[in-house]
């Protein structure tokens, strides 16, 4: 309390309230971060014993229905990253949010990965923010096949996360990373799938279904 005297101590009830209030203001900030820190453990560990109760409950549904081992690996695997990925914290916190936000949010993120593809080339601004505002995230696990060739074109699609494979008469001609965009000439037409897509890995996509 002395040091905001330089080592002397208050003389004057104005510099004794001083430091008093400063006194008090430290305390509260101090408090106010404990309480902070202390609500988020609570939070993750809260979240954490719900993530590991869908999946012991799962594997007891998986198990009491003789699912092969490969299916139920594979499906216990997609609920752990579903509900701990990187990607599982802004998803809870977008629900949260007003669909106002939410959408300015998604139009900021994905506005310049919609203005990229060679489709779009030349649209304006608005057709661009239009586009973004109705794409929907989606979650598959490994071994997932989005589609086959031959198949309807319904929808386009933008990786957000994960590792894709597009296969064209059982031979892999392309891999889609974060940020690849395919699929979208089903936006506009109903031409037939040209070739397979299967993720090689548990992935989100950003998906819009067709306009036309």
């Amino acid at each position: 309390m002395t040091g905001l005297f330089e080592g002397k101590l208050p003389r004057h009830i104005s510099e004794f309230v001083f430091t008093i209030a400063v006194a008090l203001c430290g305390f509260s900030l101090f408090t106010t971060l404990c309480a902070t820190i202390f609500v988020i453990s609570k939070c993750e560990s809260g979240n954490s014993e719900a993530t590991t109760a869908r999946i012991n409950q799962l594997t007891y549904m998986l198990s009491f229905h003789c699912v092969p081992e490969e299916h139920k690996v594979q499906a216990i695997e997609y609920l752990k990253r579903y509900y701990t990925d990187a990607e599982s914290n802004d998803r809870e916190t977008v629900r949260l949010l007003c669909p106002s936000i939410a959408n300015d949010i998604q139009v900021k993120l994905l506005k310049s990965t919609i203005a990229q593809v060679s489709l779009f080339d030349g649209c304006s601004d608005q057709f661009i923010v239009a586009m973004t505002s109705l794409l929907e995230m989606v979650a598959v696990p490994a071994q997932t096949t989005l589609f086959s060739a031959g198949d309807y074109g319904d929808a386009m699609y933008v990786v957000h996360s994960g590792v894709l494979s597009t296969i064209c008469n059982s031979v892999t001609v392309r891999e889609l990373r974060k940020g690849s965009c395919f699929g979208e000439i089903s936006v506009f037409s109903s031409l037939s799938r040209t070739a397979t897509v299967v993720s090689t890995s548990y992935a989100t996509l950003d998906t819009q279904n067709v306009l036309l």
